[in-house]
């Protein structure tokens, strides 16, 4: 028996959880989600955008600026975003950071208003969506907030033929990131597996 194998795949596939907004250019693939009407202090929110497999949102650029502009400016919301005042020795809050140790760059991405270094509690810092402006809050403050998370990438359906005589082997989408499934790789074992068997003469 000569076994024919033969494996379609095509480009990955990107997609969002439900109810989550996604954008998709030639350069990044994101998803995004405004818990509108979820009132969490920011610590709380920090903790819900992890279990969604993702972080409150960080600006590190003014890419992703110009995304979260054009996708939230018409809600009037305050929403926590994934940026703290640090510490210092003196107990003083003296310099802003993202959540992942990144400085943040007061001249970018162009803030309409620039936050005041926090005193006291107010050490968190909510985004004005509408108004495009960064405002200080104590973090036991219950707002609304704002998370991100990379997309969800899938692999379109594979397919293996072994001739006329027989069932063509078809495995569902694989998501890349982890879930079940059969990567391409397994397909093309199975491939040369059955090949193999064909050869010698195994039914």
């Amino acid at each position: 028996m000569i076994l024919r194998c033969h494996f379609i795949a095509s480009s990955q596939i990107h997609t969002c959880p439900d109810n989550w907004l996604m954008h998709q250019d030639n350069l990044r693939n994101d998803c995004f989600k405004l818990f509108n009407g979820s009132h969490l202090e920011w610590n709380e929110a920090n903790n819900s955008c992890i279990s969604e497999n993702g972080t409150l949102l960080l600006l590190l650029d003014s890419s992703m600026a110009q995304i979260v502009q054009r996708l939230y400016k018409n809600y009037g919301s305050l929403a926590w975003i994934g940026m703290q005042a640090t510490q210092g020795d003196s107990g003083k809050y003296y310099e802003y950071k993202w959540i992942n140790g990144q400085k943040f760059d007061l001249a970018s991405p162009g803030w309409s208003r620039l936050p005041e270094l926090a005193k006291g509690a107010q050490k968190c810092v909510s985004l004005f969506l509408s108004h495009w402006q960064l405002l200080t809050e104590s973090c036991d403050s219950k707002l609304n907030y704002l998370c991100h998370r990379a997309s969800i990438t899938t692999l379109p359906y594979a397919t293996s033929t072994q001739g006329p005589n027989t069932a063509a082997i078809t495995t569902d989408s694989t998501e890349v990131n982890g879930a079940a499934g059969l990567s391409l790789y397994t397909l093309l074992s199975i491939g040369l597996a059955l090949f193999t068997m064909g050869l010698l003469g195994i039914h």
